[in-house]
């Protein structure tokens, strides 16, 4: 009380306030709780969808597939020229000199301890470095020299494309364009086995291009916005083909041929549990697809046909072919871990719905800080 919150203004009566309130909250909480219930048929609905195994069949629709008829004339160019010159500029380039304080081959072997032990050693000889740099007047070669540490130096590079010698860390390429000519040296760096700590040693600004320096990059624009327009279109005119050739009783993969796209069938799934991932970077890209394709088939039923949604890609059609019972189709904990989470989301809806209606009769306004 004494130490915390004096200094700040406040006393033993706030905290006996908050206290009060904490204890009303939770008691008008339970009320309101007390009068929300789930019938046994919806929390079966809800559970069944978000455990059965769903099989699903995929249309991948590709800007590659589509740019080769896609046209671009001068005229094109130039205009986009026009709307988006300010834009268009080279890419700032930057050339950094830095000094690498690391551990050496014998003690990357270390572990534990040991290891973390070396690497406090580095970090106090990185301080003391960054406090000689801090020193007015002081040059960054000149520090080096005094510590006995060697300086390295870049070639120019971009935020995009680092210096190879600073590939060591994703982080080195990112501070090199936080520096400044005010502040032109970095805090030490940690990296996996040291620091490195950055100087700036020169910069290119970026310049704005004219019509032909542009051009490539322009290019590239107008074919890929029109690219995703072209497999906008397709992309709906597909999904009402297939699902006129279901009305008609076709079969599947009749429409399909003579759609002229391939299926890519997607590894089974269940809304709720994750697949095993395939690789950090790939488990990423399949991660945020696959919670694509959830969304679109999460309410579906076999044989339905999703609308065409964007992906990183392109797009695609979802079609579900199938729902199969889980292995937890009948497993009583993870039944009850369910119902207990759909019943404190309807507790929270609650809530925040009489909150909203008492802060309504209140008259309370709301104001961006």
């Amino acid at each position: 009380m004494q130490n915390g919150l004096s200094p700040n203004g406040l006393g033993e009566e706030h905290v006996e306030q908050l206290v009060r309130d904490e204890l009303s909250l939770n008691q008008i909480k339970q009320l309101l709780a007390a009068g929300v219930s789930i019938p046994a048929a919806e929390i079966k609905t809800n559970y069944d969808r978000a455990y059965d195994i769903l099989s699903v069949n995929l249309i991948r629709l590709r800007p590659a597939d589509f740019e080769k008829d896609i046209k671009i004339t001068d005229e094109d160019v130039q205009k986009y020229y026009e709307a988006h010159k300010a834009e268009l500029k080279t890419e700032e380039k930057r050339k950094v000199e830095f000094i690498s304080l690391t551990l050496s081959e014998e003690e990357k072997k270390l572990t534990g301890k040991e290891r973390i032990e070396a690497l406090q050693k580095l970090s106090d000889r990185a301080n003391d470095l960054t406090q000689a740099l801090l020193e007015k007047g002081a040059d960054f070669k000149a520090v080096a020299a005094k510590f006995q540490l060697t300086v390295q130096q870049t070639g120019e590079f971009t935020a995009a494309a680092p210096d190879p010698k600073l590939n060591i860390d994703p982080q080195l390429g990112g501070a090199a364009f936080k520096l400044s000519q005010q502040e032109a040296n970095s805090d030490p760096i940690q990296v996996a086995d040291g620091f490195y700590i950055l100087h700036l040693a020169g910069v290119v600004e970026a310049r704005p291009i004219n019509t032909e320096e542009a051009k490539p990059k322009i290019v590239e624009a107008i074919k890929n916005s029109r690219a995703r327009e072209v497999i906008s279109t397709r992309g709906a005119e597909m999904v009402h083909q297939l699902r006129e050739s279901k009305k008609s009783g076709q079969p599947f993969d009749v429409a399909i041929q003579k759609s002229g796209v391939k299926i890519e069938k997607v590894p089974p799934f269940s809304l709720l549990e994750e697949t095993p991932p395939s690789g950090e970077k790939e488990a990423k890209k399949e991660s945020a697809e696959l919670t694509e394709i959830k969304n679109a088939v999460a309410y579906m039923n076999p044989g339905d046909i999703s609308d065409f949604f964007p992906s990183e890609e392109g797009g695609l059609i979802a079609i579900l072919e199938k729902r199969e019972a889980s292995a937890a189709a009948n497993n009583t904990e993870k039944k009850a871990a369910f119902e207990n989470r759909l019943l404190n989301n309807k507790r929270q809806i609650v809530f925040y719905e009489w909150l909203r209606e008492r802060q309504r009769s209140a008259n309370v306004q709301f104001a961006k800080g």
